[in-house]
């Protein structure tokens, strides 16, 4: 119940408690057992974006990313919905323009003025390393865009 910010608090605090246990135990230059398909040595994906403000009813809405990434990237995924916990995510892959720039386009027809819209992209690289943009150690994990109407 709540909301997830509520939570943040919780997180750091678990966030600290092993910061310290590696402090005060070492850990650092330890051998680690993995279990299949783990790594230690991960690298994984920057994202950069500058959010969408807002959209118009019944307009396409093209979203462009750039994704830099030493590994290949199995797949730039494009997640949104309206502002209504009450419906599912909806996703689309997103097309390659170049060698770091991915975009997808929201159809017009998805846009209402009823409710704004949210999204976040997914990054996941041949390898399975993946991240998601925004993420919540910065913020909403989701950008909002502002439906004009």
């Amino acid at each position: 119940r709540g909301h997830w910010k509520d939570q943040l608090p919780a997180v750091r605090k678990d966030v600290e408690y092993l910061e310290d246990l590696l402090r005060e135990y070492g850990g650092a230059k330890q051998e680690t057992r993995l279990y299949p398909g783990e790594r230690v040595d991960v690298e994984y994906p920057t994202i950069e974006h500058t959010p969408i403000e807002s959209a118009r009813p019944g307009r396409d809405l093209r979203i462009v990313v750039r994704v830099d990434s030493a590994s290949p990237l199995r797949y730039v995924r494009l997640h949104y919905r309206h502002v209504n916990q009450m419906l599912d995510w909806k996703q689309i892959e997103m097309e390659a323009l170049g060698r770091s720039a991915f975009a997808a386009t929201i159809p017009g027809d998805e846009i209402t003025s009823r409710w704004d819209l949210m999204y976040y992209f997914e990054v996941v690289t041949q390898d399975w390393v993946g991240r998601l943009w925004p993420s919540w150690e910065d913020g909403p994990p989701y950008v909002v865009v502002r439906v004009e109407g």
